[in-house]
């Protein structure tokens, strides 16, 4: 996350690892983005630092 602490880096690392390592085998990837995600239909703006997304099945 651009301007994230020390600490807030170390913590978002050790949970994008754990997500990471428990959903391998599943049909889930894992990424860390800090790109804006906006909501029109509820006017809401967020900016998630990790990004758990479902994948096809290949």
């Amino acid at each position: 996350m651009t301007g994230g602490t020390p600490t807030h880096n170390k913590l978002l690392s050790a949970l994008n690892a754990l997500m990471w390592f428990g959903l391998r085998k599943q049909l889930y990837t894992v990424f860390v983005t800090d790109q804006r995600l906006w909501f029109p239909a509820v006017d809401l703006l967020r900016i998630p630092m990790s990004w758990l997304l479902r994948t096809r099945r290949s």
